[in-house]
């Protein structure tokens, strides 16, 4: 009965242990996932502003004026 019981509190206590570790380590792991990454977001803002300010010179059209054709001739016959 003796070996029976100090079998029983050998488990227990093995499974105390393991359940401490698996917590522990959780804890650790949810901690890890909250911080922030500041310079990886940096990063990022940097290339998303760079994307659109390319996109917007690559899609951006000069102002067309009204331009006289007749006066660009003579300006050019002098």
């Amino acid at each position: 009965m003796n070996t029976n019981a100090s079998m029983v509190f050998k488990k227990y206590f093995l499974f105390l242990q393991s359940f401490t570790i698996l917590h522990l380590t959780d804890k650790i792991n949810k901690a890890m996932a909250v911080t922030t990454l500041k310079r990886k977001l940096k990063r990022r803002r940097q290339a998303a502003t760079t994307r659109v300010a390319r996109i917007k010179q690559l899609t951006a059209k000069p102002v067309i004026k009204n331009v006289d054709v007749e006066e660009l001739k003579k300006s050019f016959d002098k």
